[in-house]
């Protein structure tokens, strides 16, 4: 009677290290996002098989939410990948995001009116813009210092992947106190605000692929080089 229980006891003995430790890598993989991207929280999930213990994994997803890269402001970057490989002694012995190979998978980042508009203030300077994100497009309206002036700016412009490395702005038209400005102009502000976003700061060796505009949200995609 007593010979079912001690095997469920001994089969629980010898599962419990495959199923806790994929736990203990992710809890130390989130606390590296966490603070690589000084988000506000992160949470990873992974997926173990027989080579967990030398850092191989099947699967990993991660979400986090309140973060930044290179100082830009991110509400949220969700990935899911397969055929991971970390360097299982430097996560858990230093707590770093060390993740040696990815076989395939993607990420979302979503940036926000707001997130775009905090940058802009941090980064460049340029307070009191309105932001607005819609059909494709991205709109800043505000007051531009300059010398011991404030002159009203209106610019359109678009979020483009360039060469798959970075997210820039594109500047469509550029209108100062009413007056329509030339091309040469307007390229000339954008080329202080880019890049918006680099793939080199991302927390994972990816490809920029494409960004998506609309109801004040910025949805970038990332994907793992073939």
């Amino acid at each position: 009677m007593r010979k079912p229980g001690l095997w469920i006891v001994v089969l629980a003995l010898i599962a419990a290290p495959f199923v806790l430790f994929p736990s203990i890598v992710g809890w130390r993989l989130e606390a590296a996002l966490r603070s690589d991207m000084r988000a506000q929280s992160a949470r990873v999930s992974l997926r173990g098989g027989l080579g967990t213990f030398r850092g191989n994994f099947s699967r990993l997803a991660f979400t986090v939410r309140g973060g930044q890269l290179d100082g830009v402001p991110v509400s949220e970057m969700t990935g899911e990948f397969s055929r991971v490989e970390l360097d299982v002694g430097e996560v858990l012995g230093r707590g770093r995001l060390a993740i040696t190979r990815i076989g395939s998978g993607r990420a979302s980042l979503t940036l926000t009116a707001d997130d775009i508009r905090r940058y802009l203030v941090d980064q460049k300077g340029l307070h009191g813009m309105e932001v607005g994100l819609d059909d494709g497009k991205v709109h800043l309206r505000g007051k531009v210092r300059v010398l011991n002036y404030e002159i009203d700016t209106v610019l359109r412009g678009r979020l483009v992947v360039a060469d798959g490395r970075r997210v820039v702005m594109r500047v469509e038209t550029l209108a100062v106190s009413g007056v329509a400005l030339p091309p040469s102009v307007a390229e000339a502000l954008a080329a202080s605000m880019n890049p918006l976003l680099r793939a080199d700061d991302l927390p994972l060796p990816m490809r920029l692929s494409e960004v998506a505009v609309d109801d004040g949200r910025a949805v970038v995609q990332a994907v793992v080089p073939p």
